[in-house]
Order: structure tokens, then sequence, then C-alpha cells
């Protein structure tokens, strides 16, 4: 059942996601930087999507979503050393799957939620 596969990968990616956040947000605080993660969509240029985790240019984890899976909404999520999001880098990244998708939502204040 192919609608069974999609929704398990949509979960399945959307919580790999979101640990990935509360990584950045922990390394921040735990090594007093600004951590960034960068999500890129899929595009005429680019065929599949993914996202980098990035201390400035240095990218300490990046990872490519399987092809059914494209990344939408918010292009960076920043987390300051106090472990709050940079102000402007806060907001909802979307991943979907071809009619479904989850938001995952990172607050103004680092609450990250999924909806």
């Amino acid at each position: 059942n192919m609608m069974f596969l999609h929704t398990v990968g949509l979960d399945q990616q959307t919580r790999a996601i979101v640990s990935d956040i509360y990584y950045a947000r922990q390394l921040a605080q735990t090594e007093s930087k600004h951590i960034t993660v960068i999500f890129s969509h899929k595009s005429l240029l680019v065929n599949s999507a993914g996202y980098q985790l990035k201390d400035g240019e240095k990218v300490l984890r990046e990872r490519i979503m399987p092809g059914s899976i494209d990344l939408g909404g918010a292009g960076k999520i920043g987390f300051a050393v106090s472990g709050f999001p940079v102000f402007g880098e806060s907001g909802t990244v979307k991943v979907i799957c071809g009619s479904r998708e989850k938001k995952i939502i990172v607050s103004s204040v680092g609450r990250i939620r999924i909806e």
C-alpha cells in the first residue's frame, strides 16, 4: 500500500528533522555558537530536498530527503548560545509527501512542535 508507505516515510522524516533541530539547539548551548539549520527544497536544478546543520560556513551534518519528500516554508532555523532562536530564524518548516504535509513549528521562544 503506497499510501501507508508515504505516511510512514513522512512521519519518520519529520521526526528525524525535529531531532536534528533539537540537536542544533543543544549544540548552540554546549558549544556556545550560533548554529543554523539550512533547508533546501526541490527545484529545476535540485532534484532532492535536504538540509544542513552549520556552524558559520562549516557543515556539521547534512541530510538528503528520499525522492518522495520535499521541504518548504522556512529556509533557515538558527539558535543562539542561549538556546533561543536568533531573531528572524524561527518559523515553520513543511515536510511534504504527495498531497500530505506535516508542519514543524519552531516558535520565537524556541518551542518545537509538529502539526
